[in-house]
């Protein structure tokens, strides 16, 4: 398509095949299309999550006019810029094989898997939530000064808190994050639901990190932390043969006990 004209594509488009998008020129899809996968070489691609299809590869600009909720399974690659608009709710579906993405958990939604050579990253200016699923093996991060609640489970990767809170569940326990977890000095972590894996998983607090039990100050279960070695010791009431769990901790109390810790699996 020439510079500065625009194609606007109505009807729907089917078939196994792929389809290209050429030259510098914008294309607009508004079918609902089942075909290939979107291969988008220059110029831009208008279009939402019944028109777009499958996988892209995206080196130019894509652009979701998302008017109603909607989801994307595909996975997207390339070099180029992405862009959501429309009131709907977009959702999508992360492949993460290797390099990082940068996002924040109020413009994120769906699944994502991270492979071993890649990363996530929640760079957080605010409060917000993630309820979909983390799995994989690869790197999840919490940066910025804001706050995350995670919701869900079946990360088995390494989880770094740099800054801000990570909160990891809420109520009835449920939010889990496997594997490692590092939390770095200024940043916290808490929440009601499970952090490492069991046997071998190391959970570790550098000195100026914080173990928060949250805002709740109820007597009944909190955060179960696997595999601890604690530079002060915690009442005995506290500590179990194979977690930690902390049960019912006053602020005063966790600042007392602000931890200082190089974790190691507890023997």
């Amino acid at each position: 398509m020439a510079a500065d004209t625009t194609l606007g594509v109505s009807g729907s488009i089917g078939g196994t095949g792929d389809l290209v998008k050429t030259g510098t020129g914008t294309l607009h899809l508004a079918g609902n299309n089942a075909y290939g996968d979107t291969i988008v070489r220059e110029g831009g691609l208008i279009g939402n999550s019944e028109s777009i299809s499958v996988n892209i590869v995206n080196d130019g600009e894509v652009a979701f006019f998302q008017e109603e909720d909607g989801s994307l399974a595909g996975d997207i690659a390339g070099s180029g810029t992405m862009g959501k608009f429309g009131f709907g709710t977009l959702t999508l579906d992360w492949t993460i094989d290797a390099g990082g993405l940068v996002s924040a958990s109020d413009r994120f939604a769906g699944d994502v898997t991270i492979g071993v050579r890649a990363s996530l990253i929640f760079d957080q200016a605010s409060s917000g939530t993630y309820a979909g699923v983390l799995s994989g093996s690869g790197s999840f991060t919490k940066d910025g000064s804001g706050e995350v609640l995670l919701t869900g489970s079946g990360f088995l990767g390494t989880t770094n808190v740099s800054a801000g809170a990570l909160r990891v569940g809420q109520g009835e326990g449920n939010g889990a994050l496997g594997g490692d977890l590092n939390v770095q000095s200024g940043a916290t972590l808490g929440g009601s639901g499970t952090v490492g894996s069991g046997a071998g998983s190391v959970v570790a607090v550098a000195s100026g990190g914080t173990l928060s039990r949250g805002n709740s100050m109820a007597c009944s279960p909190s955060m179960a932390i696997s595999s601890w070695r604690l530079d002060r010791a915690l009442p005995s009431r506290l500590i179990r043969r194979e977690r930690i769990a902390i049960w019912c901790i006053p602020r005063w109390m966790a600042a007392r006990w602000r931890i200082s810790a190089r974790a190691v699996p507890m023997i």
